[in-house]
């Protein structure tokens, strides 16, 4: 009995590790909750910035109108950053606008960033989106988690962008 344990719990404690996703060059992992994401693609913005895409996948959402939704995460990532969290946050906003539904600075991993909650209505489709964010500084590595999808799948999702966000951990 102890040695079926034993297998159990290794088996367990080896799913649980591959579950895990370690940001590329950093010290930062971060659980997909339940499986269902997988990773897109990498954009290599310049020598220092990389953007890492991954979707939902577990099953199709549609949202009010019957359109196909794809919730995501993507992982912005800033290598040899000189500028504050708050800086780049601004610089953000500026190429990406949204409207701030709340903000928070408690329980950020590492102890420097920001949490949000924004909302904003697309261009491309005209639909209203909203989404959780964290900025993070570890050392000169500026790291930005979106997770997103439009404002009437939300809050079908936002208990699985929660888990995503504290699940994020700094290897010592």
């Amino acid at each position: 009995m102890k040695r079926l344990l034993l297998i159990l719990t290794m088996v367990l404690v080896s799913f649980y590790a591959s579950a895990q996703v370690r940001v590329p060059g950093t010290s930062v992992f971060f659980d997909f909750p339940n499986e269902g994401w997988k990773y897109l693609q990498t954009t290599k913005v310049d020598k220092n910035v990389s953007v890492y895409l991954y979707s939902f996948d577990r099953r199709v959402v549609v949202d009010a109108e019957g359109d196909t939704v794809l919730p995501y995460l993507s992982v912005y990532v800033k290598k040899n950053c000189t500028e504050s969290v708050y800086d780049v946050v601004y610089q953000r906003y500026e190429s990406r606008p949204y409207q701030s539904l709340n903000e928070s600075v408690e329980n950020v991993p590492g102890g420097d960033g920001i949490f949000y909650v924004g909302a904003y209505r697309s261009a491309y489709d005209n639909k209203e989106y909203e989404f959780r964010m964290l900025y993070m500084k570890v050392k000169n590595t500026l790291i930005e988690f979106r997770l997103e999808t439009t404002q009437d799948t939300f809050e079908e999702f936002d208990e699985e962008f929660l888990v995503i966000l504290n699940s994020i951990k700094i290897e010592k």
